[in-house]
């Protein structure tokens, strides 16, 4: 392929696990259907978060095209503020919200509400997986901390991150369990920390932390604290 098609194929592989992820949010929050978002969690999760991993491990993948492929997943807050309405998604938009996700390519996907909290939980996937990430790999998900924590800012986000539960395996893998999306992302980056704590990119990780030691938002700085104080 050519570098061009190369990026495209890249950038359609990676929406397809940002559709699975977005399906599994759609799906936890309706409590009638929520037993498919276990049966999706237990065989697809791992599936799709080996897949990105490994587009990022590539050896074929340059540090423009791992970076590209990453900013196509996880868009700055600026564009989330410019693009996505404020207006609740309410159950009975749910069937339409399915409907737009299979619609999307990937210009449009940037721009698609529902998908908003599907990349946090997918960000927090790769965290949690992040010991299987090679070394170019993890600088390049270290740098998108500070997204993380600018996409936390949003009313619609970290109020759903402090409500919302998700389908997780647990430590076996074998069993899913319900887990608090906050818990969640805390463990995870957590276990990100650990996994960075022998690598090279743990200096940018500890410039983040100290950068973010006063973050003005609250749910923001309160995960900032849970870290400074897993750290000492």
């Amino acid at each position: 392929l050519f570098p061009s098609q190369a990026s495209l194929v890249f950038k359609e592989t990676a929406l397809c696990v940002l559709m699975i992820s977005a399906f599994k949010v759609l799906l936890s929050q309706q409590t009638h259907v929520k037993s498919a978002g276990e049966v999706m969690t237990n065989l697809l999760e791992k599936t799709t978060v080996d897949l990105l991993i490994a587009l990022l491990n590539s050896g074929e993948t340059t540090r423009e095209l791992r970076l590209t492929l990453l900013d196509s997943l996880f868009v700055d807050a600026q564009c989330f503020s410019n693009q996505i309405s404020k207006k609740q998604i309410h159950d009975s938009q749910a069937k339409s919200a399915l409907v737009d996700i299979l619609s999307l390519s990937v210009e449009s996907a940037t721009s698609a509400r529902v998908l908003l909290l599907a990349r946090v939980v997918l960000f927090q996937s790769v965290m949690r997986y992040s010991s299987e990430l090679e070394e170019d790999a993890k600088f390049a998900i270290t740098s998108k901390l500070q997204w993380l924590l600018d996409v936390l800012t949003d009313p619609e986000v970290y109020s759903s991150v402090l409500s919302s539960q998700l389908p997780v395996a647990d430590g076996s893998g074998k069993t899913i369990i319900w887990e608090s999306m906050f818990s969640a992302l805390i463990l995870s980056l957590k276990t990100l920390m650990i996994n960075l704590s022998s690598s090279p990119a743990w200096e940018e990780l500890e410039t983040f932390l100290l950068q973010s030691l006063l973050h003005p938002h609250f749910l923001c700085w309160q995960i900032i604290m849970e870290l400074w104080c897993f750290w000492v």
